[in-house]
């Protein structure tokens, strides 16, 4: 073989591994990537407080979320989550009478995540998605030899939003912080309608 033919094979043999390792490359970068995760915080029903005076109140609760998704591509993924959101409460007494209000949240959600790319051992990422909520609300009023007792359940869809951020601690393992909103829960003739807030940490693990 002469050498402008060997130089020649040696060029389509380099172009041909070149070619090759650019195509695993963007292969690895748009392959789906799953990951579970949980995490924990503190919600804040922003109205349940509203009108309740002069009731002792607290809206915030203890949240956890699980959930489960995939990166579909370096910058965009998708997850299915569970998030239940402990009783807020409110309750009082005044001239032998005595009154008490507690609320809970459950949830299903679908939300969709656009961010930095998940090759960057540190990420931020936006979250948009439909949440299908159950709100229940317990209370009575008791007082003068009688007590009247309410429970109020209603169920709904909002949407959801929110921020995030995440860090790579091992190839397998990281901690996510999430910011989450979910406006217009609950009924105003029924349950009392609020929006809530959680902040919430925890661990996510890559298969």
């Amino acid at each position: 073989m002469t050498g402008r033919k060997m130089l020649r094979a040696s060029g389509l043999v380099l172009g041909s591994l070149a070619f090759m390792t650019t195509a695993q490359a963007d292969e690895a970068k748009s392959k789906a990537m799953p990951y579970a995760g949980v995490s924990v915080g503190q919600s804040i029903a922003t109205d349940f407080c509203d009108d309740l005076e002069p009731l002792s109140c607290d809206d915030k609760s203890l949240a956890v979320r699980a959930y489960f998704g995939a990166s579909f591509s370096e910058y965009i993924g998708g997850e299915v989550g569970f998030t239940f959101v402990d009783d807020v409460e409110a309750s009082g007494s005044a001239f032998g009478a005595s009154a008490s209000l507690a609320s809970g949240y459950q949830a299903f959600d679908g939300t969709m995540l656009f961010g930095t790319s998940r090759d960057n051992d540190f990420r931020l990422f936006a979250k948009a998605g439909i949440v299908a909520w159950n709100y229940d609300s317990k209370g009575y009023i008791s007082g003068s030899g009688m007590m009247i007792v309410g429970d109020e359940e209603e169920s709904g869809v909002s949407f959801r939003t929110g921020l995030g951020a995440l860090y790579n601690v091992t190839d397998n393992v990281s901690v996510r912080l999430d910011w989450d909103f979910i406006p217009d829960i609950g009924d105003d003739e029924t349950t009392g309608e609020t929006d809530l807030h959680i902040l919430s940490v925890g661990p996510q693990f890559r298969f």
